[in-house]
């Protein structure tokens, strides 16, 4: 179940950058609509993965746990709020590569774990403080932060196949 709800997380934020790249801004009412959807599925997945892993007798995933909650009041507040959403869209999507290279790092014991799983977190860290500073008012920083949601999830299927 666990690697079903995260290859799931992979692929969503893979889809929103490749919506970014492909439409940029002509359809980013169908890109906050599918983000904030996005958001709600996946942090429903993961805390049945992390219900299901706490049933099991498994140690709690309580920053797993904390990070589902997170996204579920992101993914709504995208929906209800996608005006405002405009302005932080960056900040989002860094904030979003960063948890999830933070979350593998953990996952992998920090840098003395796997070296391709440690690179690619790091990697994911490193682009999601480029995303977050940068000012996404024109098209290159919108392609930009696509290629990374892109490049992040990538990096998190390759990772989450090394790690199984």
């Amino acid at each position: 179940m666990k690697t079903r709800t995260n290859m799931l997380y992979w692929v969503l934020m893979g889809l929103v950058g490749l919506i970014m790249i492909i439409f940029r801004w002509q359809a980013k009412h169908l890109l906050y609509l599918m983000l904030g959807i996005g958001m709600l599925v996946t942090a429903g997945t993961g805390v049945a993965g992390w219900y299901q892993e706490r049933k099991a007798g498994l140690p709690n995933g309580l920053i797993q746990l904390a990070g589902c909650v997170i996204l579920a009041f992101l993914g709504v507040w995208v929906l209800t709020h996608a005006g405002a959403f405009d302005r932080l869209l960056n900040r989002v999507i860094g904030i979003v590569l960063i948890v999830t290279g933070v979350q593998w790092l953990l996952r992998n014991q920090g840098l003395a774990g796997s070296r391709p799983i440690a690179l690619m977190a790091c990697a994911c860290i490193i682009l999601g403080l480029l995303v977050a500073l940068t000012r996404l008012g024109t098209t290159i920083p919108v392609v930009i932060a696509g290629g990374a949601l892109v490049c992040g999830a990538l990096a998190g299927a390759v990772a989450e196949k090394l790690s199984a």
